[in-house]
């Protein structure tokens, strides 16, 4: 194994330098390259961030990373490559434990999948580390609209294999690549959600544009593609399904014509992982709020015993017009209910009218109206056809206490 950003030496002629990702090398489709390899390969592992950056200084002559936004702002756009050949693709899958109490696996997207889990405040585990795979991560978060942050979001600032082993003791969810996945075992963690093409993880060759061996390293390029890359291809996930695919292209010159004129030359499917974000209606949600009835001023985050229902309520993230939270304290009287006994909260903003669910233990749905930015003057509160616990009586509401950025 090589370390982070240490070299594998084999012995010979003047080795040609390759940076690479953890990812390459702990799916096997690196050991593969270097059983193939002629000339012999001096190979650096690290994240895609630190190897890109390595090749923008000059010390690599080949790089093969996943990081496409990364890519094209270290490499690309300064004018540090020479050729780029489209190499191969795996795929990216949620992973997590067998419960699934964010559903993940009842997702319509990975996006949100992600929103369902910071909704939900599962453990998350991320590399943390500027990878290909952090860097498709966080267009993941920012496609759901969450700012990750808080006890539940864990960065472990290491490799993949590691990331997930730490996943797997947490009873977490993390981002995998599938072939890395398929190497390990003994995890408990489940394949939960795959089936998105935001999920594609696509794989580069760059020969860097610098002083030194340029003919040896655009001829390990080609001969990369035309003939290590089939046997990558036949690598197998453990269903018999391919780990990694095949790209379309072949080795170009990269365009420069964007360069030049002044212009971003990222690729289009990169910019349209991270559009520009319109507030969402639910918006207006975001924030701690508390319960209170007309007779009763706002509730103190220290409830006092026989202090009649006082019920904190968060959201913290939002999709258009729905926003996703919590229960965050809900004390009846002398008797508090841990805020985990009532699962997740969602609130729905049409106009200037919300609605309220509470999914556990008993669905409650609450009708509100929007009154100004921070209060809720509540209508109707209902459990089935039976009333619900907030509308004792006219004045009803919910206050916002704290917003939420």
């Amino acid at each position: 194994m090589c370390g982070a950003l240490g070299a594998c030496t084999s012995s010979g002629e003047p080795p040609l330098r390759l940076g690479t990702t953890y990812t390459v090398e702990q799916s096997g489709a690196l050991a593969l390259l270097d059983s193939l390899a002629r000339p012999t390969l001096t190979t650096v592992v690290g994240p895609s961030g630190q190897i890109l950056g390595a090749a923008a200084r000059g010390d690599l002559d080949v790089v093969i990373t996943h990081a496409p936004s990364l890519e094209q702002r270290l490499l690309l756009a300064p004018g540090h490559v020479l050729l780029a050949c489209p190499f191969v693709a795996s795929r990216f899958a949620i992973v997590g434990p067998a419960a699934d109490p964010a559903h993940v696996g009842a997702a319509p997207s990975a996006a949100d999948a992600f929103r369902r889990i910071a909704a939900a405040a599962g453990p998350f585990v991320s590399r943390g580390d500027s990878s290909g795979t952090h860097v498709k991560e966080l267009a993941l978060w920012q496609a759901a609209h969450v700012r990750p942050a808080g006890a539940w979001y864990i960065q472990s600032g290491a490799d993949q294999v590691t990331t997930l082993h730490v996943a797997d003791e947490r009873d977490a969810y993390a981002l995998a690549d599938l072939p890395t996945l398929a190497k390990l075992t003994g995890l408990r963690l489940h394949v939960l959600f795959a089936t998105d093409t935001a999920l594609t993880n696509p794989y580069t060759l760059y020969v860097v544009n610098k002083p030194g061996p340029r003919a040896t390293a655009e001829a390990f390029a080609r001969w990369a593609m035309s003939v290590a890359r089939p046997r990558i291809l036949e690598l197998r996930l453990p269903d018999g399904t391919p780990g990694f695919v095949t790209r379309g292209g072949e080795c170009a010159a990269p365009d420069t014509t964007a360069r030049s004129a002044g212009a971003s030359a990222e690729p289009r499917s990169e910019r349209a992982l991270a559009p520009p974000v319109a507030p969402a209606p639910a918006a207006v949600l975001l924030g701690l709020w508390d319960y209170f009835p007309a007779s009763r001023a706002p509730a103190t985050q220290a409830p006092a015993l026989g202090g009649g229902l006082q019920v904190t309520l968060e959201f913290d993230s939002v999709s258009g017009g729905t926003a996703y939270g919590r229960v965050r304290r809900w004390f009846a009287g002398d008797v508090g209910i841990s805020p985990r006994a009532f699962g997740q909260v969602v609130g729905r903003v049409i106009g200037g009218e919300v609605e309220l669910t509470l999914s556990r233990p008993r669905l409650i749905i609450v009708q509100a109206a929007l009154v100004g930015r921070d209060t809720l003057a509540i209508t109707t509160s209902r459990i089935g056809s039976d009333p619900g616990p907030f509308a004792q009586d006219p004045g009803a509401k919910f206050v916002r206490t704290n917003a939420t950025e």
